[in-house]
């Protein structure tokens, strides 16, 4: 990605095996319909995950408001509930990046 400068990353392997969702389908039918708006255009990062302090998602937000402040088109999806969801959604406030994040909560 341009205007991103290059840092080592860092792989944390989670419990999922991949190779026991091969040939799983994802249920669009469920999404809501903003989800379908929000992922039509740009570059989107996201978690699947459960909002609270240990994973971070804080620091997420905090990147995703300097690579909008550097001009690239990007959003963020954060799929999942927890009790860091007022934490994050006053920050979102706070850096007014509402049009750039969505949280739709537990799906399935």
């Amino acid at each position: 990605m341009r205007g991103v400068a290059p840092v080592p990353i860092i792989v944390i392997r989670n419990g999922i095996r991949s190779r026991d969702l091969c040939g799983a389908t994802v249920d669009r039918s469920s999404w809501p319909a903003a989800m379908w708006d929000f992922v039509a255009s740009g570059t989107i990062f996201g978690t699947i995950a459960r909002l609270s302090s240990e994973k971070n998602q804080l620091a997420m937000i905090d990147a995703l408001a300097e690579l909008v402040r550097r001009g690239l088109d990007v959003k963020m999806l954060f799929v999942g509930e927890g009790p860091e969801r007022a934490s994050l959604e006053s920050r979102i406030d706070e850096l007014q990046l509402n049009d750039r994040v969505l949280m739709p909560g537990f799906m399935k």
